[in-house]
């Protein structure tokens, strides 16, 4: 698992992690296609998926409000309260994904928009947090273990019968509320 830790008084910041050998995630600004480990809490993150191998990664898509799992954190580590759309936005998977779902995405060097602090959570103070954000896929398995071959093939990918719920490692982010 490669990780990009930066060192910080208060904790460790990883910007960007590796979900498979031939994917990572990583939190990005709206105006700049590299990772980014701080944000305002009234500005957008996006997120981004990239492939580092020659070849697309393919997934499953799930239900986009159980594709993540987030929570932000104050200083001294209690969990903010989420708003009703931050709630909606991170729902448990409803089911186990063993199958390939109907849609299907290629991953090369891929950004989304992920939200605004300020619109998940209920920030009342001015300080700095800590936000952390696990990303699901639904991806081709043997024997539980995600099939990197049909992952990066899209005839294995598309005829691969078994399948799961990968989820990756938390990428962290300083959130600052002014």
């Amino acid at each position: 698992m490669l990780a990009v830790v930066l060192a910080n008084k208060a904790h460790a910041v990883t910007n960007l992690v590796s979900i498979t050998p031939h994917m990572m995630l990583m939190l990005r600004g709206w105006r700049d296609s590299h990772s980014q480990e701080r944000f305002r809490s009234d500005e957008e993150i996006h997120y981004g998926l990239v492939s580092t191998s020659t070849n697309e990664v393919f997934c499953s898509l799930i239900a986009h409000d159980e594709w993540f799992d987030f929570e932000l954190y104050d200083s001294q580590g209690h969990a903010v309260e989420k708003t009703p759309a931050g709630n909606a936005a991170s729902k448990a998977p409803s089911k186990p994904y063993t199958t390939r779902q109907r849609k299907y995405r290629s991953i090369l060097d891929n950004s989304y928009v992920l939200f605004r602090p300020d619109e998940m959570f209920i920030i009342t103070n001015s300080g700095t947090y800590r936000l952390e954000v696990r990303l699901r896929l639904c991806v081709p398995m043997t024997n539980g273990v995600p099939n990197l071959e049909a992952m990066t093939n899209r005839t294995s990918f598309m005829t691969a019968s078994q399948f799961g719920l990968l989820i990756s490692d938390p990428v962290c982010a300083e959130v600052v509320k002014e």
